[in-house]
């Protein structure tokens, strides 16, 4: 049992953590690249703190299916913005 209160602790976190700091950072990117704009350090940073969170959490989704969800959406997120980037870097 220790193991899944050990889970829900460690979902809580970074959920919070996603909600609260990364996904909001993530949106304004997905925003300004819409418009038109490159990626700058700051987006690739942010970018790659994002990265960090969707790996600290595969291994709890591999043991809990009902997180494969968000799982996904944050992979879908991921690819609109590089997808996003690489369209603006080309039209530069």
């Amino acid at each position: 049992m220790q193991h899944t209160h050990d889970d829900l602790g460690i979902a809580i976190v970074l959920l919070e953590q996603l909600n609260e700091d990364v996904i909001p950072k993530t949106e304004d990117i997905l925003q300004r690249l819409e418009t038109g704009a490159l990626l700058d350090n700051w987006d690739q940073q942010v970018l790659e703190e994002f990265i960090q969170h969707t790996r600290q959490i595969m291994p709890l989704i591999d043991r809990h299916p009902e997180y494969q969800d968000l799982y996904a959406n944050l992979a879908h997120l991921l690819k609109i913005i590089t997808d996003q980037a690489l369209i603006n870097e080309k039209n530069r």
